[in-house]
């Protein structure tokens, strides 16, 4: 195993653990903050669609779909981003370390500094 899957997995579990810690509510999400290289963007996780998103290394596909996100395709050697599955639970959220691409699940719109759609 590689230095870079071992911080892959670690983040992997760190960014679980926070998001038991940190939501308390278990309350569904209402957007999806979508963080890459290129800027961060939030779209409402009540419209469906297919965002690519450019990484470090090549394109990651994020599908918004049933008021939940999920990484689709990524092209990371080790797809644990892929295998996370869909996340809908505010607080929750999939970072792919090798594309340097986090997605996360948030609450209403209060305390964001802009919208992109």
């Amino acid at each position: 195993m590689k230095l870079a899957d071992i911080v892959s997995i670690a983040l992997t579990a760190l960014m679980g653990a926070g998001g038991l810690v940190f939501s308390t509510t278990g309350a569904k999400g209402a957007n999806v903050l979508v963080s890459a290289p290129s800027g961060t963007f939030t779209y409402p996780l009540s419209t469906p669609r297919t965002i690519e998103v450019g990484g470090e290394h090549g394109v990651l596909t994020v599908v918004i779909s049933n008021n939940q996100a999920a990484i689709v395709k990524s092209p990371c050697h080790n797809q644990i981003c892929v295998h996370k599955g869909w996340c809908g639970i505010e607080g929750d959220g999939i970072i792919c370390v090798p594309e340097k691409v986090a997605v996360k699940i948030a609450g209403g719109m209060e305390g964001l500094d802009a919208v992109s759609e």
